[in-house]
């Protein structure tokens, strides 16, 4: 990197001379760029979600954060920039937040943020049951817990309150049954 004068002159045959000088500035230095939010990947349900980072160069930089799908330019303030992104679908959205100087150095960062708004499906709820007690402190209820699946987890754990195998007491018994994801959301 370094500032650079080139001088040019010229000569015709009669010896009339002419001269000029342009500054060259040559940089190959990368900006520095840092992503501090997200600080690494994460699986999210929160939209809009907002970008945070540093840049800092010898010249300026423009900064774009792309999410395969669209291009945002943030703006830079003291080389901090912001870019909120608003997901549209569950899916994975590698977000790719790129630093360009005026020569063309580029650095680039990538955070892979997984959108996932939608809850479990729990599959298998019990079919009511009726149970004679055999005394009047209530009677142990044994049953089969549901399962759940979740579009982007996968089977995610099903809880159910009061649990099987609890005692029951004599009259109705609501059992609920709920699964929650990785980002929070529950059925």
């Amino acid at each position: 990197f370094g500032l650079n004068t080139i001088s040019v002159s010229a000569t015709d045959l009669a010896g009339n001379t002419s001269a000029a000088q342009r500054k060259v500035t040559y940089d190959n230095i990368k900006p520095t760029l840092a992503v501090t939010s997200p600080s690494a990947d994460i699986a999210t349900n929160q939209t809009p979600m907002t970008i945070i980072g540093t840049v800092s160069d010898l010249t300026d930089v423009l900064v774009t954060v792309a999410t395969g799908t669209y291009v945002y330019t943030p703006v830079v303030s003291g080389g901090l920039f912001g870019q909120d992104i608003a997901f549209l679908e569950d899916r994975l959205y590698p977000i790719i937040v790129t630093a360009m100087d005026l020569s063309g150095n580029q650095t680039s960062v990538t955070r892979n943020i997984i959108f996932d708004a939608t809850p479990p499906v729990i599959i298998g709820t019990p079919l009511d049951i009726t149970i004679e007690a055999t005394s009047n402190a209530g009677m142990a209820v044994t049953y089969t817990l549901p399962t759940a699946v979740d579009a982007v987890d996968g089977p995610v754990a099903v809880s159910c309150a009061p649990a099987s195998g609890s005692v029951f007491p004599l009259g109705r018994t609501s059992v609920t049954c709920s699964a929650s994801d990785k980002t929070g959301n529950t059925t």
